[in-house]
């Protein structure tokens, strides 16, 4: 898949007949023979942003930060889970600002040795990373 800077490109098709040659085609007017040409479309690229989730160190054998940034202002939530997908605790439940730093301290001192899992909610999306407590 080729890498589109943000922007707007006009996307066609053409179909040519044998023989027909497209050295030096700028334009649809520089075509010489027999083609069938479809009508342009504009195709907005847009810059792809979305929420950032992390938490360091990990693996960790007792506190880590967790941070996190959204695109968009809007209600987030991030929450701890273990593999068996019970909640071991709540660290954010509210309106987070667009692009913004987010940092919470977990201390899983108290939590067994094993993979954890922390999930951003937000309005439009769900991300989940995962991070090990190791003693």
């Amino acid at each position: 898949m080729a890498n589109y800077t943000v922007g707007t490109y006009f996307v066609g098709y053409i179909s040519y007949q044998q023989g027909v040659s497209l050295n030096g085609v700028m334009f649809p007017s520089d075509l010489q023979g027999c083609y069938d040409l479809s009508n342009f479309i504009a195709v907005n690229v847009l810059p792809c942003v979305n929420a950032g989730l992390s938490s360091q160190p990990n693996p960790t054998n007792g506190p880590s930060m967790v941070t996190f940034t959204l695109p968009e202002t809007g209600h987030a939530s991030i929450e701890v889970y273990d593999l068996n997908g019970r909640l071991v605790h709540s660290l954010f439940s509210a309106v987070a600002e667009a692009e913004l730093d987010y940092r919470f301290e977990f201390d899983g001192s108290r939590l067994p040795n094993g993979i954890y899992l922390y999930r951003l909610t937000t309005d439009k999306e769900v991300l989940i990373d995962k991070f090990m407590i190791a003693r």
